[in-house]
């Protein structure tokens, strides 16, 4: 292995093993299995979606995990690392119902945590600094605590609305937009940005929030499969439009996989997470 692996790689690996950990204690622990994945897929969407913005818009920080030669690819790569840790510990807290005390407790450890990334020279500070790390956590946690009270009571639909749409936004950035930019098959180009790598992540983002917004809708319509059919040939209408425009590269040869990709399998996200929100058990 090359020594970057030692260096940097490795250090997000130990992250990532030690989020696994405590989520399945959190897992075991837990009295409805189903909505406590659920809770986590949306709290990694809801945390992607605020880093991208912390990283990609107001530049605080970036990630240096050591796996992609593209900056922004390998920025993403240890975000996805980063933020499942913190999912896991506030998923873990939630479960637990650990009190405010511990709040401060998970906070002081991704100080430290923080501290040396960023003295291992893995994790890179722009204006951000370590000591706004507890500052930030302590309400983040106490968000969350009372976020996941309100989604194992009976949930108003404002709670319902974006605690699904942050859950399928976390699960297809994970198995669709990002597998399909690492195949190569699809990129998205809106000219926000002038590094083409940065500009692809965040049209991709707003491309997932129309999708998504989209299909959630559609999942709610008691349509009959012919309806529902004629809706999806709108969606590949729209993508085909997309793709002319140049807003959307999609790979000669693999249109049509992509847009069912795109399509059905952000669908069945809608689908899945929908029967673990309403789950009782």
């Amino acid at each position: 292995m090359s020594g970057i692996f030692w260096s940097n790689t490795a250090w997000y690996i130990m992250l990532l093993i030690s989020s696994v950990i405590i989520f399945v204690i959190a897992l075991y622990r837990s009295q409805n299995k189903k909505l406590t994945v659920a809770y986590l897929f949306s709290l990694l969407g809801f945390l992607f979606f605020g880093e991208s913005i912390l990283t990609a818009v107001l530049r605080a920080y970036t990630y240096h995990p050591g796996l992609f030669s593209d900056p922004i690819l390998d920025a993403v790569f240890g975000n996805y690392f980063s933020q499942i840790s913190i999912a896991s510990t506030a998923v873990l807290i939630c479960v637990f119902d650990l009190s405010y005390i511990w709040f401060f407790a998970a906070a002081l450890i991704y100080y430290f945590i923080d501290k040396l990334f960023v003295g291992l020279g893995i994790y890179e500070h722009f204006w951000y600094k370590s000591v706004y790390t507890p500052i930030i956590f302590v309400p983040l946690f106490w968000f969350i605590k009372r976020w996941y009270r309100k989604v194992s009571d009976r949930m108003e639909y404002a709670v319902y609305y974006f605690t699904l749409f942050f859950s399928v936004f976390a699960a297809t950035s994970l198995t669709i937009i990002l597998i399909l930019r690492l195949l190569g098959v699809q990129f998205f180009h809106g000219n926000f940005f002038a590094n083409p790598s940065l500009d692809h992540t965040e049209t991709g983002i707003l491309y997932q929030i129309v999708q998504i917004n989209y299909l959630m809708f559609l999942s709610e319509l008691k349509w009959g499969w012919v309806k529902k059919a004629a809706a999806f040939s709108v969606f590949f209408v729209l993508q085909y439009l997309l793709n002319k425009s140049g807003i959307v590269y999609i790979a000669p040869g693999w249109f049509l996989t992509v847009t069912v990709v795109d399509s059905f399998v952000c669908y069945t996200w809608v689908t899945l997470f929908k029967h673990f929100l309403c789950s009782k058990h």
